[in-house]
C-alpha cells in the first residue's frame, strides 16, 4: 500500500492536492482510492474511478489523515489545528467517521460498506456534532 501525491510521497501538512493509494480488498481485488483536497480544504474521493464521494472540509481533513496513516497523537494534532474551538466535537465526529474509511484502506472491507454506510447518512440525513457537517454525497 503506498501513499502518492503529486509533490510529496508523505504530506503532512493539508493542503490543495492529489493524493492516491492502491489497496488489496478482502477478495483479492486492487481498490485504487484517489482524494483530491480542493483550495478551499473541500475535497472529492473516488474509489476504483466509479464510486464518488464529495467532502466537505472535515470530512476531507479526516479522509487525508486516514490516507497519510498518522498516528492518532499526528491526528488529534491536526483536528486540533484546524479546529480549536470545536475539538472535543470535531474529535468525536473523527471516530464515528473514521471506521469505514480505515477498514477501505486496511484492505479489510470492500467499497460495497463504505457506499451503503455513504447511503445511510445520507438516507437520514444524520447530523454529527460539529457546526460543519460532514458531507457524503455518493454518486
Amino acid at each position: 500500500m503506498e501513499l502518492n501525491n503529486k509533490t510529496n510521497s508523505l504530506n503532512k501538512t493539508f493542503e490543495k492536492g492529489l493524493y492516491n493509494k492502491l489497496v488489496k480488498g478482502p477478495d483479492g481485488f486492487e481498490n485504487r482510492v484517489h482524494l483530491r483536497v480542493d483550495e478551499d480544504q473541500s475535497g472529492v474521493l473516488w474509489v476504483n474511478a466509479n464510486q464518488t464521494f464529495y467532502l466537505n472540509p472535515s470530512a476531507c481533513l479526516f479522509v487525508w489523515c486516514l490516507l497519510n496513516q498518522l498516528s492518532e497523537a499526528e491526528t488529534k494534532k491536526i483536528l486540533k489545528r484546524h479546529y480549536p474551538l470545536d475539538f472535543t466535537r470535531v474529535a468525536a465526529d473523527f471516530e464515528a467517521f473514521s471506521p469505514e474509511i480505515k477498514r477501505l484502506l486496511d484492505g479489510s472491507a470492500s467499497v460495497c460498506r463504505l457506499c451503503q454506510k455513504a447511503e445511510s447518512i445520507v438516507r437520514y440525513r444524520l447530523q454529527p456534532h460539529h457546526p460543519r457537517p460532514i458531507a457524503w454525497i455518493w454518486r
